[in-house]
């Protein structure tokens, strides 16, 4: 690969090891971009996802944009801040959980809240959803939050706590 005017010019193999064996002034030229762990990773999440993606982000953003500071900036960049500004949702939902934990009340209510759940129809399971998507990954934080404090989730967890204070 060679990188000119922050474009790559050319890619080429033609099966023929290429070893460079003296230095030159071209690899001044040389970018270097984080990405995955290295960059950003999502919060006790799989690593191979958010590789996946920041690598993904940084070679469209190369074939389609070029290489330079700009481009990165401008293309490559989001990606990595919208996964930093899920983590802090991230941190929010793990933090709550951690609160909840030593609250006997709260788990035996949502306990119930997720019994009750069970005899509904799958798209109608909120809560089990929800923790679901927060201990597998198979959502973003943000996703998860708003599913957590959507309307329906509040009132079955509510409705539960009121049960056990009753009981």
């Amino acid at each position: 690969v060679r990188v000119v005017n922050e474009r790559v010019e050319r890619i080429v193999f033609d099966g023929l090891p290429r070893v460079r064996t003296a230095t030159r002034e071209e690899i001044l030229d040389l970018v270097v971009l984080a990405v995955g762990d290295a960059c950003v990773t999502r919060l006790y999440k799989d690593g191979i996802g958010s590789a996946l993606a920041t690598a993904r982000a940084a070679a469209e953003t190369a074939l389609r944009h070029g290489v330079g500071r700009d481009a990165f900036a401008g293309h490559y960049a989001p990606v990595c801040r919208a996964v930093a500004r899920d983590n802090r949702y991230g941190r929010v939902l793990f933090g709550l959980v951690e609160r909840a934990k030593p609250n006997a009340l709260f788990m035996r209510a949502s306990g119930r809240a997720l019994r009750a759940e069970a005899d509904q129809a799958p798209a109608a399971r909120v809560l089990n959803r929800t923790l679901w998507s927060l201990f597998t990954g198979d959502a973003n934080y943000e996703e998860i939050f708003r599913m957590l404090f959507a309307p329906k989730s509040i009132a079955r967890v509510a409705r539960a706590m009121l049960a056990e204070l009753v009981e």
